[in-house]
Parts: structure tokens; sequence; C-alpha cells
């Protein structure tokens, strides 16, 4: 809700992306939106502020900058991501679709039995965004699995799409 309530449209070809000093959580939802944003704003009229918490480098891992096409301000060491999290990726066809469902299904299924039918929904709601969403970008997704739960969250899978 503080990413709707802090989102100002007023200048569509200027996105500013500001983090807080002290923490940062962002949903796999709200990561998605930031990106699918940044996809319709050109990659030099895109501004990060410093991004100073240590959980900063959640970005750079989830290709938040690659997607947006911008240098990244931080250095990570990388990790298989397989089961943890999916990183952002920008779905403009059949073809798009098929590489994210092949990682879907082995994240879907690393905890929940209905794993197979978890990637069933998120398959269609990405066919959803190519049938009536008007996008010229297709769909944007990413997502995560958090192993414990938090104040706002249960533990388990979280998509953004």
């Amino acid at each position: 809700m503080r990413f709707l309530m802090g989102f100002d449209p007023t200048d569509p070809g200027y996105l500013q992306i500001t983090t807080n000093d002290r923490w940062i959580a962002v949903h796999p939802v709200v990561l998605s939106m930031i990106g699918a944003l940044g996809l319709t704003v050109a990659p030099e009229r895109i501004q990060f502020d410093d991004i100073g918490h240590k959980s900063g480098h959640y970005l750079e891992a989830m290709g938040l900058f690659s997607l947006l096409n911008v240098p990244s301000p931080m250095q990570i060491e990388r990790h298989e991501p397989v089961g943890r999290f999916i990183p952002l990726a920008e779905i403009n066809n059949s073809d798009d679709l098929q590489r994210f469902m092949t990682d879907m299904v082995p994240f879907a299924s690393s905890t929940f039995a209905s794993g197979r039918l978890d990637s069933l929904y998120c398959e269609e709601l990405v066919r959803n965004v190519f049938e009536h969403s008007l996008s010229t970008h297709g769909a944007v997704v990413s997502a995560q699995y958090f192993k414990k739960p938090t104040v706002q969250l249960s533990g388990g899978h979280r998509v953004g799409i």
C-alpha cells in the first residue's frame, strides 16, 4: 500500500525509484509493477536514489537494473535461484512464457504438493495479460519463496505478475 501511496504519475516520461535507508521489503508484485512502469520510460529517464540499506542487493539479485537497462550501483555474488526466487522477466510471447514456466514448476513444487496447479494459475494470469491488458511490453513477472513468516506475511511463495 505504501508503494501506491507514494506513486506520482504526473510525469509519465520519468521514473524516480526511492528506498528507505533503514529497511527494504519489496514484494514481487511491487517489484513487477516497478519493472512494468520502468519499461515505459527511457533508461536515461530512470533515477534511483542512493540505495544505502544492506538489503538493497535484493534489487540487483531480482534483476531490476538489468530489466530496466540501467547501470547497477552494486556488485553482488550471484547464487543459483532455483526454488528460492525467479528474477524479473519480461514475457512477450509463448516462448518467453515457456521459459518462465520451466522455472516456475520446480519453484512452485519446492514446498507445495500442489506446485503444478499453482504454476498453471500463474500461466493463466500471464495469458490474461496478453489477452486483456493492451500492454505493449507484455507481462513482467517475478517470484520469491519466503521461508520464514514475517510480521506482514506468512511463509510461502509470492508471485508478481
